[in-house]
């Protein structure tokens, strides 16, 4: 998929540790999350503060924190 926003784009499947990095990289702190071509949500930072908050491992994968 080609997306004017790659920069802004990580998949469903990598972890907190990595998002948060990515977020940390690019100066952005919402990102859009994708499995594959297709759109799964938005994460935020206050989405990893709250994982970090209730002590989630940040090897978990970001999929995992979305909220629905």
């Amino acid at each position: 998929m080609r997306t004017k926003f790659p920069d802004l784009i990580v998949n469903k499947d990598d972890s907190i540790l990595v998002v948060l990095k990515k977020m940390d990289q690019t100066n952005h702190k919402l990102l859009i999350v994708m499995d594959g071509d297709i759109f799964s949500g938005l994460v935020s930072i206050g989405d990893i503060q709250r994982a970090i908050i209730k002590n989630i491992d940040l090897k978990t994968k970001i999929q995992s924190i979305l909220r629905h």
